[in-house]
């Protein structure tokens, strides 16, 4: 039988639908060119410095940064632990007028600690990478939570087409380095933090400052766990290959890390088109494409591990693809359902440093056990099965089907509605009736008037609410306007 998905109708149809989602892309971009080019400038910084499994094998265009690498997490660690803890008062320091300029000399002072010849410096030698990867650690925790606010305001499309295109921007400026003086790809390094934060500021202008520090701060924010726990997983995975990487490849010939920089470009790329022409949701974006990539990644160099380049850059390319996936969750929990930015920012990546944390320690506690070479067959293979049973556990029917794993964040805002629709009827089984009449109340009508647009008795609306405010756990119509608060 002939389906209707091969009609000249329907790939008409098709072709108009992924015009229309380009010039959304492209709108949204337009929309945030000051983020873009700051998020541009980030990536750049963090692949070179340490987001990539072999930023610790650079050779040109960059001199080799100083950095101690065990440091450099504990830092970000307590960082992201601190502002996770502490959210409330990290906002209102955040809303001072030198908070920025701080992080971004903290990040510029520790790059330059890290890439600049010290043979003069007044510090002594062995502890300038400390002291670079403490202030560098610090910096980033510090402009990653700033960017979660700004996207805590503008939404998960927001930050999927900034993300995908600071991806891609960020490699594409490191491929132009590489061809560049080292002394005139040093300067942009050091100086990129610096005017990232500078582009982040000018962005935040355009919102009101008591909204937009105070954003989430009314809410009582409920702990996540299989979302940390997927964060978790994230960091032992980059930890691990990015040990067994340093490892193998300090043992035959060195990787180049601008390759690896490609695959941040390729993961970006893959994204773009599996979120935005496709409308995947979060459940098959993770655990269907990101997850699998990477244990790919694992799997080939636990079955070729001469060819641990071409391994590491399949995981990368996963690694970028899902980072950036969690930078849109970031999003969704804040701008959609409520959540501090600065809370649930500071949890996600404090787990996936964790996990990078964990990772480090369980690599060279079997090495220093076995006396002998990293068993880098091993340790794939179990990241290699690892990664898919995490993504079966959390692919049961009911996660597939509710939550935030059933949102998509390639949708238009325009979607919203419905987003937030199936999130009131999913996770607090509220009836399609109830639905709406939450999302009128929501508007700040009353139940007559809600009474009048469903054409329902008012009594019944009465009802209504009555099971709402109950399966909710609200008393008030303020509360539920707080509730949903940015949501339609």
């Amino acid at each position: 039988m002939k389906t209707q998905g091969n009609t000249p109708t329907s790939k008409k149809h098709d072709a108009q639908s992924a015009r229309r989602e380009v010039a959304r892309f492209r709108r949204s971009l337009a929309e945030n060119p000051s983020i873009c080019a700051s998020l541009a400038l980030y990536w750049f910084w963090q692949i070179t410095l340490f987001q990539s499994p072999a930023a610790t094998l650079w050779t040109a265009p960059f001199d080799a940064p100083q950095l101690s690498h065990p440091t450099l997490l504990a830092a970000l660690a307590i960082s992201y632990a601190a502002l996770w803890a502490l959210h409330r008062g990290a906002s209102k320091v955040a809303r001072r007028a030198w908070y920025l300029p701080v992080i971004s000399t903290l990040m510029l002072c520790g790059t330059a600690i890290a890439i600049i010849p010290l043979r003069q410096s007044a510090l002594p030698l062995p502890h300038a990478p400390i002291a670079a990867s403490c202030l560098i650690g610090v910096g980033s925790a510090a402009f990653v939570v700033e960017m979660g606010r700004f996207f805590a305001k503008t939404g998960t499309r927001s930050a999927l087409s900034t993300g995908i295109a600071g991806a891609i921007c960020g490699t594409m400026l490191l491929s132009l380095c590489n061809m560049l003086p080292t002394a005139v790809s040093d300067a942009l390094l050091t100086v990129s933090p610096a005017i990232a934060c500078a582009l982040l500021a000018t962005a935040q202008r355009d919102f009101r400052k008591d909204r937009y520090y105070t954003h989430g701060l009314n809410s009582r924010p409920n702990f996540p766990p299989r979302y940390a726990v997927t964060c978790l997983v994230q960091g032992l995975a980059f930890g691990f290959m990015a040990d067994t990487v340093s490892s193998v490849s300090r043992q035959g010939s060195i990787a180049l890390p601008v390759l690896y920089s490609i695959a941040f470009l390729a993961g970006a790329a893959l994204l773009a088109l599996t979120a935005i022409p496709l409308k995947l949701d979060f459940n098959h974006l993770l655990y269907k494409v990101g997850h699998p990539l990477m244990a790919i990644g694992f799997l080939l160099l636990c079955c070729v591990p001469s060819n641990a380049t071409i391994c590491g850059f399949i995981f990368t390319a996963g690694y970028c693809y899902v980072y950036i996936i969690m930078t849109c969750l970031n999003a969704h929990f804040s701008h959609d359902l409520g959540c501090s930015p600065g809370w649930i920012v500071a949890l996600s990546t404090f787990f996936l440093v964790a996990g990078q944390i964990a990772a480090m320690l369980l690599f060279d506690s079997v090495i220093w056990l076995a006396s002998a070479n990293a068993p880098t067959a091993e340790i794939s293979a179990i990241m290699a099965f690892a990664l898919p049973m995490c993504s079966l556990v959390f692919l049961d029917e009911k996660n597939s089907s509710s939550g935030w794993g059933a949102i998509c964040p390639g949708q238009d805002d325009t979607d919203e509605r419905s987003t937030i629709a199936k999130r009131l009827s999913s996770e607090f089984a509220l009836t399609p009736r109830e639905v709406d009449v939450a999302l009128i109340l929501a508007k700040g009508r009353n139940k007559e008037r809600a009474a009048e647009e469903l054409h329902l008795a008012r009594e019944t609306v009465k009802t209504h609410a009555a099971n709402i405010y109950r399966k909710l756990a609200i008393h008030s119509q303020q509360e539920l306007i707080d509730l949903i608060e940015g949501l339609l």
